[in-house]
């Protein structure tokens, strides 16, 4: 709840129902922005609507189409006085942020928020990221491998496993890069095993082709080269 109450007050809603209305539909449209990558679009009108239910009890007017996006919402909590708004937004959003954390985990739930209001959940005095370090993500408990793919900017100065602003890499046990690589005057693909937790894994940089069937038909190793960063790489010869 407390969570809920700084980031609607970050939003503008400490004044009249007006701006309690403006700040929770605000909160809401950046939750939907960077957690529907995460869960869907649908799983978060899910999820808002499962929040509505529950506070129904206390908050009964709290009962409209999400489905429609924030803007019933601010109508709804426009027409309450104001500490009513202000503490039904409260109680909704403190809800969401209970269900959403049973099912994508603490630690994501926290990463996501934080890309979302990154000021405000870094400097959190709360216990919020003492608790990424101590809570597992649900759907792992649950004993649910996860596989995700992410797509990042090319870059041949650095290397990057997640955007800037939605980093995800630390949450991963295991990670592969793919990349493109001129060899020979040819454009070609490699893939590495950058990470794999408590495990030594290998450290081989393999050329790989899709097959006409679909597959994937890993090579041998590429021994020798300078330069796998930069995309062109220098000298080596195809492992034996």
């Amino acid at each position: 709840m407390e969570r809920a109450r700084r980031l609607l007050a970050h939003q503008g809603g400490g004044g009249g129902a007006e701006d309690c209305a403006a700040a929770a539909g605000r909160v809401y449209d950046k939750l939907h922005a960077h957690l529907a990558p995460l869960v869907g679009a649908s799983g978060v009108e899910a999820l808002i609507a499962r929040s509505m239910k529950l506070t129904h009890s206390e908050f009964p007017f709290l009962e409209v189409p999400i489905r429609e996006g924030s803007t019933k919402l601010r109508e709804c909590l426009h027409a309450q006085e104001p500490a009513l708004a202000a503490e039904s937004a409260a109680a909704l959003f403190g809800t969401f942020f209970a269900l959403i954390a049973r099912f994508i985990g603490e630690r994501l739930t926290t990463q996501a928020l934080r890309s979302a209001w990154p000021t405000i959940e870094e400097t959190a005095s709360d216990s919020d990221s003492d608790s990424d370090s101590e809570s597992e993500d649900a759907l792992t408990g649950l004993g649910v491998t996860i596989m995700a793919t992410v797509e990042v900017p090319d870059s041949y100065t650095d290397l990057r496993f997640s955007p800037q602003a939605q980093g995800i890499a630390f949450l991963t046990d295991a990670i592969i890069i793919q990349r493109y690589l001129e060899i020979d005057g040819e454009l070609r693909r490699a893939l590495a095993v950058v990470k794999v937790r408590s495990s030594q894994h290998s450290k081989e940089l393999r050329e790989y082709e899709i097959s006409s069937a679909g597959g994937i038909l890993i090579g041998k190793a590429l021994k020798g080269y300078e330069g796998f960063l930069t995309g062109s790489p220098r000298g080596g010869e195809r492992g034996k």
